[in-house]
């Protein structure tokens, strides 16, 4: 059977994604720090081979991906608000570190690449919501534009090399083992100031409207960008739920799955947050057959069961 590395496979999403390529037979490998632990992949670290490290280590990569059918690039230093505190460090280490990774998948052999992409930032501030692909990218943050440059040389060495591969462009991914402290997905974040007796912090006046996407429908996404069953003609899928729900709607439904009411704290925006983005879905729906399976309510509400058990 195929043998997948997910770099960063200790994170949400790839120790989702992990789960997900286990219970479909292929063999799974993760390439980490481990800083934040194994506690996402605890239930499967004795099926699976870890291996430990820094991905800008050339050295490691290139044994990492010995005999690896396909990889799942998932690893990032950076979010959007410190890459705007340190926008050479966002490029040196993430754009600079995936050419590197690239290069030694096309010496490796490697059949293709998975890389998470960013529907919240590569589009930058919409005219009109949803937006589909082909929609103007113009990122604002550091974040967003490191992750459409990694984009471009993805697609640069399937031009010249004829490497395989699929960009995912996530909205706004959240679900159980979201680390709620790395200043990333503000369901996360709200839910466990909730459970520690504070007001959420909004940026703004709530009005600001995202598009949320469940971790499970994300891990099922990216199975199924190595099943031989599809064949696509394209290679970059908004990956959302297609509907857009505000910050202050957001605190509305946590308050109906907490059982009280939240009153959160509003304070002055941010630069480099967009106000409205809703990913149009339609090509990836038609392509894979895939939409998302989870609703809001059911995702925050085990999100929040999570939170309670770690808090």
């Amino acid at each position: 059977m195929s043998t997948c590395l997910i770099l960063g496979g200790n994170g949400f999403i790839g120790a989702q994604t992990a789960k997900a390529l286990l219970e479909n037979g292929y063999n799974v490998k993760i390439l980490s720090d481990f800083r934040s632990g194994i506690s996402n992949i605890e239930s499967i670290v004795d099926k699976i081979e870890l291996i430990k490290g820094n991905f800008l280590d050339q050295t490691i990569i290139k044994e990492a991906i010995k005999d690896v059918d396909f990889v799942y690039h998932n690893i990032y230093t950076t979010n959007p608000q410190n890459s705007i505190t340190n926008p050479t460090y966002d490029v040196e280490s993430n754009v600079i570190g995936t050419i590197n990774i690239l290069q030694q998948i096309v010496q490796a052999g490697v059949k293709k690449i998975i890389f998470a992409s960013s529907g919240g930032t590569v589009y930058g501030e919409p005219l009109n919501v949803p937006v589909d692909e082909d929609y103007p990218t113009n990122p604002i943050c550091p974040y967003g534009i490191s992750k459409l440059s990694i984009e471009k040389y993805i697609q640069y060495f399937n031009y010249v090399y004829g490497l395989d591969y699929s960009i995912f462009r996530y909205s706004n991914p959240y679900g159980i083992g979201q680390n709620p402290s790395k200043g990333q997905g503000v369901i996360p974040i709200f839910l466990n100031s909730i459970a520690r007796g504070k007001s959420p912090v909004i940026y703004g006046d709530g009005a600001a409207i995202r598009d949320y996407v469940h971790v499970n429908d994300i891990a099922d996404v990216n199975l199924m960008a190595i099943s031989g069953n599809i064949r696509s003609k394209d290679h970059i899928f908004n990956v959302g739920s297609g509907t857009g729900t505000s910050l202050n709607e957001l605190i509305n439904v946590m308050s109906i799955v907490v059982g009280t009411k939240i009153v959160p704290e509003y304070i002055n925006v941010r630069k480099g947050d967009v106000s409205k983005i809703i990913l149009d879905i339609t090509r990836i729906k038609k392509e894979y057959g895939w939409e998302p399976k989870t609703s809001l309510v059911e995702g925050i509400r085990n999100t929040w069961e999570w939170i309670k058990q770690i808090k």
